[in-house]
């Protein structure tokens, strides 16, 4: 084999390497900047207990938080299940919501998530976090998160629900 046919065959397969590492970056940025699969439909959910009278809009400014900028955007309250609504901005792949939220009410009882999830883009999360066997008549709650001289706080008054 001479080597202009070697060089030949070279070329091809650095170009068909070089296509291939092409397609697959494209599919990661894609996937990275909209992901595929919503698996929490927030909105809905939300547009469900603003009609029902549950939803309490928070209207709370960003704070920082590692890095992040955190918002509570609102809370589902029935009187038994609590369900906190967050966001987070930040560039890339990294985790744009604390792991956990703690709940104080305003007779100060203590709650801790019992589960939750969000989606996730390159730039921003959405999240929630559920909280179980919560006591009736709370009137106001403060979510709240501190680890390592890092926290934020939010206040939120449970009166007067979103009605639609």
């Amino acid at each position: 084999m001479s080597q202009k046919n070697l060089l030949k065959k070279v070329t091809k397969v650095l170009r068909t390497i070089e296509w291939a590492l092409l397609i697959l970056l494209i599919g990661y940025s894609i996937l990275i900047i909209n992901p595929f699969s919503d698996m929490y439909q927030f909105n809905k959910d939300i547009h469900k207990a603003k009609r029902e009278g549950i939803y309490f809009d928070a209207d709370a400014k960003f704070q920082s938080y590692f890095g992040t900028a955190v918002r509570l955007d609102g809370v589902v309250y029935n009187q038994k299940e609590l369900l906190v609504y967050m966001s987070g901005k930040a560039f890339g792949p990294n985790s744009k919501l604390p792991n956990r939220v703690q709940v104080k009410t305003d007779k100060g009882t203590i709650l801790q998530s019992s589960g939750g999830g969000s989606s996730t883009d390159i730039l921003r999360a959405r999240g929630i976090y559920d909280f179980k066997d919560v006591p009736a008549g709370i009137q106001s709650i403060t979510v709240y998160n501190e680890a390592y001289s890092e926290s934020f706080s939010f206040q939120i008054d449970l009166q007067g629900g979103d009605v639609q």
